[in-house]
């Protein structure tokens, strides 16, 4: 998978406000830190920009990532700033297509786990249209589908992640995006985790109930 900002609007503000030319691996490094301290990019959510840089210099550390101290200072700055600017710095997004119908759930599983290696983060949300759904649910042979868990096995640890299905008739048939979305604790109402970057072995079911 490409290398790539969880954000590329962030970056572009990022390379316009620092007076550094920012390399695009550094930034991508000091961009997930920030994500991490921030579970929520919601204005209440939001740490004091001595805090933030703080976390990011104790993670560059904690990772043996060796960048200029004064250089990661202007990024996080930067990106602090474009958090007020903004009031987030994600959602992340991935679009998929599925050529065959049968094919859906393998899809999507592959999908999620190349998500899960790009960004370090699970999608928490899958936007499809009612009709994808529904041919989703007739070759499943399943009534309603609600949510899709992912199952990652580690050892003898096992991380499980749940995505939504969201409709969102915008968009074409066969087509699904991909989603990751902070949340407020507050405001959650299923579950989400971050997932370690060198996943093993997924698995996937899914939940099932009849409305």
């Amino acid at each position: 998978m490409e290398n790539k900002p969880i954000n590329s609007e962030a970056f572009g503000y990022v390379r316009l406000h620092v007076p550094e030319k920012v390399n695009l691996d550094d930034f991508i490094i000091i961009e997930k830190f920030v994500c991490e301290m921030h579970n929520s990019f919601l204005p209440n959510g939001i740490y004091g920009d001595g805090d933030l840089r703080k976390f990011v210099h104790d993670k560059l550390k904690e990772n043996s990532i060796i960048i200029s101290y004064t250089h990661v200072d202007n990024i996080v700055n930067a990106l602090f700033d474009f958090l007020f600017d903004n009031n987030t710095l994600l959602p992340i997004s991935l679009s998929i297509d599925i050529e065959k119908w049968k094919d859906w759930e393998e899809i999507l599983r592959k999908s999620i786990r190349n998500f899960i290696s790009s960004y370090g983060f699970a999608p928490n949300i899958l936007s499809l249209s009612n009709y994808t759904k529904s041919q989703i649910e007739l070759i499943s042979g399943i009534r309603a589908i609600s949510f899709f868990y992912f199952m990652e096995t580690i050892g003898k640890e096992v991380n499980i992640c749940t995505s939504k299905f969201c409709l969102d008739n915008s968009l074409a048939d066969k087509n699904i995006i991909l989603n990751y979305i902070p949340r407020n604790d507050d405001e959650d109402d299923f579950p989400s985790r971050e997932l370690p970057i060198n996943t093993l072995s997924p698995i996937s079911y899914i939940e099932l109930y009849n409305r």
